[in-house]
């Protein structure tokens, strides 16, 4: 049976948890950000391996300061 499970938090901890879920590169925490009440879809297959199913993730532009 197939499930969705709703996440709501903050940008920043999604950012690092989809790190640590192979779905981002480190250096890509800092490099992105995320859109304001627009999702980003994450999806385990059924190796258990995760990746980025849609929604965009905002790009950070050089030197734009962190508020997240």
């Amino acid at each position: 049976m197939d499930t969705v499970k709703l996440f709501v938090g903050h940008g920043a901890a999604f950012r690092h948890a989809a790190h640590h879920l192979g779905v981002l590169e480190f250096h890509q925490i800092a490099a992105l950000s995320m859109y304001h009440c627009r999702p980003v879809f994450l999806e385990r297959r059924y190796a258990g391996a995760w990746h980025h199913l849609t929604g965009e993730w905002k790009v950070r532009s050089r030197g734009e300061a962190f508020v997240d």
